[in-house]
């Protein structure tokens, strides 16, 4: 797993693992690739994924974004 570098969620540009608690544990693992994200993102994936919807592609994520 690729770990979330300064704590900032490479898919959303957020706190890992969330705001209140920014690098006290580890974030979420994407489901679509080997990275550390914040929980929310990670809850999204994983309600994305059971609802049969699509994921936020990579080049939609916030690093490819800046």
């Amino acid at each position: 797993m690729i770990k979330a570098k300064n704590h900032v969620c490479p898919r959303c540009g957020g706190a890992v693992p969330n705001r209140e608690q920014v690098g006290k544990y580890p974030g979420a693992l994407s489901r679509i690739a080997n990275y550390e994200i914040c929980s929310d993102c990670g809850v999204d994936e994983a309600l994305r994924d059971y609802r049969k919807m699509p994921v936020k592609g990579l080049g939609d994520w916030y690093m490819n974004k800046k």
